[in-house]
Parts: C-alpha cells; sequence; structure tokens
C-alpha cells in the first residue's frame, strides 16, 4: 500500500514494448536497476508500469534490443499538478471554492428546536440569541455546556436539555417538566350559563340547581344550573348556600350552511411545456442567478431539493429545483347536476366536521336553487350537542348593582 501511495506521489507512466526481443530489453533494464512492476503480456509485446525518473534509462535499452516503447498513459501527482497549470483560473477557482466552503462551514446556519409544547419555540430562540448561539455565529464561539444550564435555570418547564453540534446544524433537545395539574376550587360561586340558542334535550344536575328543564327554549347566556342551592329542613327552607355547580346539557339546535358552485368558471387547461428553475439558497441568502423566461401562465407543480454531506455533516447551502406547467385559462361550463354532486361533497365534509366536534346528527334538510350562472345550496343540520360554560359570580358586582338601583 505504501509503495503504490509512493509510485502516485512521485509519478509514473504506464508504457507497452513491442518488439522481437522484449525478453532482453526487460533483462538490460533489470540490470540498470530500473524497477519495472504489472508486467503484463499482451498479443503484440507487454505492458509494464515505471517511475518516471527511470524511464529515461528505458531508451538505451530500446535502441539495444531494437524495440519501441509507447506511452499509455501518465499518472501520479506530478502530471496532475502540470495540468493544472495551464488552467490557472480553474484552478483558482477550485482553491477559492474550497476555502469558501471552510469558512461557511466553521458558522452556524441551522438551529432546531424539539421536544418543547409549552414553551414557544420562538422564545426559546430569542434566548439562545441572548446567549450567543443564533444562525450566523462561528461555532467555536458557542458555549453548549454553559447554554444548558441556563436554559433550565430561566425556564421553569424545562427539566432537560441536550445541544448537539453536527457540521453546520444545531440541534437543542427539550424535555419538559410534568405540567401542573389544575386544583379546581369548590368554594367558587359559579353558574353554568348557556352557550347556545337551543331546546334543551336533556339535564343532569350533580351539583346546584336546575333552572331549566326539558323542551325549554334557552338563549345565549340563560342560566342553566344555578349555584344557589336551598338548605331544607322537610319541606320548610332554612336557608342558601353557593357552590360551584356541575351538571351535564345537551341542547337540540339548528346550524345552516350555505354553499356556492360557479356553473361558468374559468379552469387551467395544461399545454403540456414545462421548464425548471435552479436556485442556490446559501443560509438565508436565495441566488437565482438565471431564471427560465415565464412568459404566459406558469403553475408551481413541484420542488426538490439537493443538500451536500460531508462525513454525515450537512453542509451550508443547497439547491432548489422548481418545475413549472404552462397553462391556458378556457371558460368551463358544468351541468346542475354536476353542480349538485360537487355541493353535496361539501355538504358531507360539513357533516363530518360537526360529527368531530361531538355534536350527533338527527336531521340533514338541503335546498338547491340556481341564481344566474351558480347553484346555491341551503341546508339545516338538527344535531344535539352539549351545552353549558361556566361562569363565576361577582358578589360585589352584584352589590354594587342592587345599590344603584
Amino acid at each position: 500500500m505504501f509503495l503504490v501511495l509512493w509510485h502516485y506521489l512521485c509519478g509514473y507512466v504506464i508504457i507497452k514494448i513491442t518488439g522481437f526481443s522484449v525478453e532482453r530489453f526487460i533483462n538490460l533494464a533489470s540490470v540498470k536497476g530500473v524497477h519495472l512492476w504489472d508486467i503484463q503480456p499482451s498479443t503484440t509485446g507487454i505492458t509494464l508500469k515505471v517511475a518516471v525518473g527511470d524511464f529515461k534509462e528505458l531508451k538505451d535499452c530500446a535502441r539495444r534490443t531494437r524495440c519501441k516503447i509507447s506511452i499509455l498513459e501518465k499518472k501520479g501527482i506530478p502530471f496532475k499538478v502540470a495540468a493544472y497549470k495551464k488552467r490557472r483560473l480553474y484552478t483558482v477557482g477550485i482553491f477559492a471554492f474550497v476555502v469558501t466552503l471552510y469558512i461557511m462551514s466553521s458558522f452556524i446556519w441551522n438551529v432546531t428546536i424539539s421536544g418543547n409544547e409549552r414553551i414557544s419555540t420562538e422564545e426559546i430562540v430569542a434566548f439562545c440569541h441572548e446567549e450567543g448561539l443564533y444562525v450566523g455565529q462561528l461555532r467555536f464561539k458557542t458555549d453548549n455546556k454553559s447554554l444548558t444550564q441556563k436554559l433550565v435555570s430561566n425556564f421553569g418547564d424545562i427539566s432537560w436539555v441536550a445541544i448537539t453540534t453536527k457540521g453546520t446544524d444545531v440541534t437543542i433537545s427539550i424535555v419538559e417538566t410534568l405540567p401542573k395539574v389544575a386544583i379546581e376550587d369548590q368554594d367558587k360561586e359559579i353558574n353554568i350559563v348557556s352557550d347556545a340558542q337551543c331546546i334543551i334535550e336533556s339535564i343532569f344536575v350533580s351539583l346546584g340547581t336546575a333552572k331549566v328543564s326539558q323542551g325549554d327554549v334557552v338563549n345565549i347566556g340563560d342560566i342553566l344550573i344555578a349555584s344557589e342551592v336551598s338548605l331544607m329542613d322537610g319541606e320548610l327552607e332554612v336557608g342558601k348556600k353557593y357552590v360551584h355547580a356541575k351538571g351535564e346539557i345537551k341542547g337540540k339546535s339548528f346550524i345552516i350552511k350555505e354553499n356556492i358552485v360557479l356553473l361558468k368558471f374559468m379552469d387551467k387547461q395544461y399545454s403540456g411545456e414545462e421548464k425548471t428553475d435552479k436556485i442556490l439558497i446559501i443560509g438565508k441568502y436565495v441566488i437565482n442567478v438565471i431564471s427560465p423566461n415565464f412568459e404566459g401562465s406558469w403553475e408551481l407543480a413541484g420542488t426538490e431539493e439537493k443538500i451536500f454531506k460531508i462525513k454525515g455533516a450537512i453542509l451550508p447551502f443547497k439547491i432548489v429545483t422548481e418545475r413549472f406547467l404552462r397553462y391556458n385559462e378556457v371558460e368551463k361550463e358544468i351541468t346542475q347536476e354536476e353542480a349538485k354532486a360537487i355541493a353535496n361533497d361539501a355538504i358531507y365534509e360539513q357533516k363530518q366536521e360537526l360529527e368531530f366536534n361531538n355534536m350527533e346528527i338527527l336531521y340533514v334538510n338541503t335546498e338547491f336553487y340556481v341564481e344566474e350562472d351558480t347553484m346555491k345550496s341551503k341546508t339545516v343540520f338538527t344535531v344535539i350537542r352539549h351545552i353549558g360554560i361556566e361562569e363565576q359570580i361577582d358578589r360585589q358586582k352584584e352589590g354594587e348593582q342592587l345599590t344603584n338601583e
């Protein structure tokens, strides 16, 4: 292995020897102390390798044996250097690229934060920026150990932090503390009031006093379960107390959804012509020197990103290829039946959305009508839903109102 490397550093040539005294040629070269290797016989002679410094000695051997020497290939560093000397601009460009790449790889180009739920990413990024970790900062200027301790001490909701640097990327992994369980104050005076206009379908009271019953019509803000509870001694009321009202109330309500479908509209007709645009992104900088000529109407059809790595480290630049398709706008007209089918699809999605929000759908009634070039639909969903929100009683405010009255 060392000998192969040495030959490459010093340079060598692959030559072909032809003639009637090839064996004598090799013997003469050995006598002169010329090192030959990888000797391979061929139909017209032999091929072999010889160091650049020994090649001149072979000319005398060829003359004495009347053999012919043909150079097949030149290998090694000396020939590479000689080739690049003739292409100075190319050599300078490669050198400048390597230097630029080294300088750019010394900076942080991407900061990723993971594991945070209660703490916003923007808040963590702002804190890290103040402590010297941000996009564009030199990697050797960041103190990950110190920043880890500061994050844990500054944010009470963080229990563990790990900061890892890989190439130009920094990843901050966070483990938050267990969320504090809210302790409900049972001594608060709270009413359950309606948050929708509906008909009471059912009411179950676990604490408090029901103010409505099945079949009652309620508006937004009406009290459903009052915090006031009468203290009874038999059938005689001896006092009152105020509690945190609790219960489950269901109401029947009507939800109206409208949809509009155009019978005549402008649609896209693709011509089959396609163009691509390559963009160089270095950090936050976007370089798009040569952009295609987009005459007419074009639509972005897809985007591909090509990133570059060295031994697993992501380099701070990438090439984005955007694919565009050309189209023409043409007037399109659909029938009323087709428009109804489109509207029915929208109604089905609306129905799924209501069911996703825990609403029981009893009836769906839809009316279709045409106005000019549009098909309109009006759908009434009859649903049963949970109603009621908590409203705290402000005794001081009530006292002030009574005084003013």
